[in-house]
């Protein structure tokens, strides 16, 4: 991906995310279909969040709620005032108003925003589990290989790729240290791939650290949790990272040998995903029809 198409995916993530809508391609519809006859004094009033497209600001409180109201200074004008309430760590509350949000607060949801969206992770209060649960024993020898994409936690990335792999190596060099090459296709034609490497963090636990450089972010690192394998057809990788004391951020990707998974692979993997608590609502199919 070249510079310019980087500050274009980083700017739609960024207002995606900010102000929660989602970017596809497409146009948008010529009609809008909206409400016809609307009564803008029959609408204002207070009206409470039942569901939005998903957004980091979320991350930081609950029970949203808007208020409109008609601007007496402005003909066809409505106020509006947008809050909701974020439970602290001593067990108080605060209400937080969208209009009220400082320049700090601004930049630390920024970067939560490009992070999230650029390295596929979701974000969420509460930190990190102290066991990994991930599997024992685990055989690094058989692990290695060509492992197929199935699922994994949305990202803005994937409007621009499908086809998504990765190839594991035993590194000849380094005693316990596995590299690794994630490899897909842009809807360009083209074909992208990122290197990296992965070391084992205990003698006997699918437990990996990985480090990759990533562009505009540099270097990331992050655990490698294997919580479910059969090493032949399918594995479960979870990743957590606590963040600021308050905040955790989690990955989690589903692999295959092959581009899909038998019924009994994914019953196997949905047993796993369901063991370790994790958001199946959030995990969204990668196109492997190249």
């Amino acid at each position: 991906m070249n510079s310019s198409a980087a500050v274009l995916v980083v700017c739609l993530c960024l207002a995606g995310q900010a102000m929660a809508f989602e970017v596809s391609f497409g146009s948008c519809p010529k009609e809008s279909n909206a409400v016809s006859p609307f009564y803008p004094l029959n609408y204002i009033g207070r009206w409470y969040e039942i569901e939005r497209f998903a957004q980091v600001w979320e991350a930081l409180g609950k029970c949203a709620v808007a208020y409109y109201g008609i601007d007496n200074t402005v003909g066809m004008r409505v106020t509006v005032n947008n809050t909701m309430r974020r439970d602290l760590a001593d067990g108080r509350h605060s209400r937080i108003s969208y209009r009220k949000m400082n320049s700090s607060a601004a930049v630390l949801f920024v970067c939560l925003c490009l992070a999230a969206q650029a390295l596929a992770f979701e974000i969420s209060l509460g930190s990190c589990r102290k066991e990994s649960g991930a599997v024992t024993p685990f055989l690094p020898t058989r692990y290695v290989g060509k492992w197929y994409e199935i699922e994994r936690f949305a990202q803005i990335w994937e409007l621009a790729g499908k086809c998504a792999t990765a190839d594991y190596e035993l590194d000849q060099d380094v005693s316990g240290r596995v590299t690794v090459k994630n490899t897909m296709q842009t809807i360009f034609g083209g074909e992208v791939s990122q290197s990296g490497y992965a070391d084992l963090t205990s003698q006997d636990k699918g437990e990996l650290n990985v480090v990759f450089n990533v562009p505009i972010f540099g270097k990331r690192e992050a655990p490698y949790w294997v919580l479910a394998t059969d090493y032949d057809n399918y594995s479960l990788v979870y990743s957590c990272t606590d963040l600021l004391g308050f905040l955790k951020i989690e990955s989690v990707w589903v692999l295959g040998r092959a581009p899909t998974l038998t019924d009994a692979a994914q019953k196997e993997v949905d047993a796993a995903i369901e063991l370790n608590k994790i958001n199946k609502r959030a995990l969204k199919p990668t196109k492997q029809d190249c």
